[in-house]
């Protein structure tokens, strides 16, 4: 018999879901409000961005949406990943862990804090779209990482029930990182941050 047991839909974790979820958008609908009346110091050009690192983005963002739909799915409604959403979930992890060291090399470099400031040159992304990026990267390698971990031999039931919670909240972490993420660089390509 387990020690302790999961709960399922919106008991648990569903509600810890939901409730980041809500007020990461709160976030992001107030610093919309900031960012168009112009509160805060914005540049208003970035540098571009080449058609191979729109296409990673891309992808990395439906693999994170995959992943993300269909746990948060089965958290909700049936507390099982079965079936053909574990199959999808499978098929946009594997693409999130192929991609996940790709865009650390990309943007590695350029989402780094306390750079030198110098003339003429343009950050590509600003402060908040770099502390998206870094939490979805460690998180990220959370991610991944504690799944693997749990298939050693090493753990009982409660070290898999905990590696399960860190895959979770791990998840969790990077689907409100890529949604901010998301949202600073729209923002920045719009002129607005």
């Amino acid at each position: 018999m387990l020690a302790t047991t999961h709960a399922t839909g919106l008991q648990g974790f569903g509600w810890k879901m939901i409730a980041s979820l809500i007020l990461l958008l709160l976030f992001i609908g107030w610093h919309y409000f900031q960012a168009v009346r112009g509160r805060e110091p914005f540049m208003k050009t970035r540098p571009g961005w080449g058609f191979f690192v729109k296409i990673f983005y891309f992808v990395a963002v439906a693999a994170i949406a995959a992943c993300a739909v269909t746990s948060f799915g089965a958290v909700l409604f049936s507390g099982k990943l079965l079936g053909w959403a574990l199959v999808f979930h499978m098929m946009g992890a594997g693409t999130f862990v192929f991609l996940l060291p790709i865009l650390a090399l990309m943007w590695g470099r350029s989402s780094r804090f306390g750079q030198a400031y110098r003339p003429g040159r343009q950050e590509r992304f600003n402060g908040l779209a770099k502390l998206a990026f870094w939490i979805m990267l460690f998180a990220g390698v959370i991610t991944i990482y504690s799944p693997l971990i749990s298939m050693l031999p090493i753990f009982g039931t409660e070290g898999l029930e905990i590696l399960l919670d860190i895959h979770r909240y791990s998840g969790l972490a990077v689907v409100l990182a890529a949604i901010l993420h998301g949202y600073v660089v729209w923002l920045g390509r719009q002129g607005q941050a």
